[in-house]
């Protein structure tokens, strides 16, 4: 039978031994870099829109991973955004174009979101990255539409009328001596 310092000896090898394979498991890790490889960015992403208008949303992109990149090579995945309400007709193909290896792209057509006629007031986000055909990601941005409630009709038209009423006062205060034009003699 063992006794308890043989017990105990046996133990802190055994957590020695964790220890290490824990350590040397952590330290042998290819550690990756704070940026991702790919980035793109959307110019002016937060857009007013109207129900049943169309948008087209351009961009740059930026090549970080190890060799070139042609426009065939690039997609975006889209998520995140009202299938019901939002039509999204990606751009990123249709046009030829290579992004050198550390390099950044000219201004691009990245896709076309159509809005539903039916959508009511309302911000309706679309959530995307960009990712090339060896698994390269980008980090996820959104970009959005948002529709803005018309303003009644009775309230233009009250806003109009005293647009008038306050002009025709103006006038009406100016003394009546000022109006009248001397003429020489």
């Amino acid at each position: 039978m063992r006794s308890a310092k043989d017990r105990c000896s046996a133990d802190v090898r055994i957590h020695s031994i964790v220890f290490a394979v824990l350590l040397l498991f952590v330290v042998g890790l290819p550690w990756q870099e704070a940026f991702a490889d790919l980035t793109f960015m959307v110019f002016n992403p937060d857009r007013v829109a109207t129900p049943g208008g169309t948008e087209t949303f351009m961009g740059t992109i930026t090549n970080d991973t190890d060799a070139d990149l042609s426009s065939g090579d690039l997609f975006l995945n889209f998520s995140g955004f009202d299938p019901a309400h939002v039509t999204i007709l990606p751009l990123l193909g249709d046009v030829s174009f290579t992004v050198a290896k550390g390099a950044t792209s000219g201004p691009v057509d990245l896709f076309r979101a159509t809005l539903g006629v039916t959508s009511k007031p309302g911000l309706y986000p679309i959530d995307m990255l960009l990712q090339s055909e060896d698994g390269d990601l980008s980090d996820p941005i959104t970009a959005s539409l948002r529709v803005v409630p018309e303003p009644s009709t009775w309230i233009l038209l009250t806003i109009g009328l005293l647009i008038v009423l306050s002009t025709r006062t103006q006038t009406r205060a100016i003394p009546r001596r000022q109006r009248s034009v001397a003429y020489p003699k």
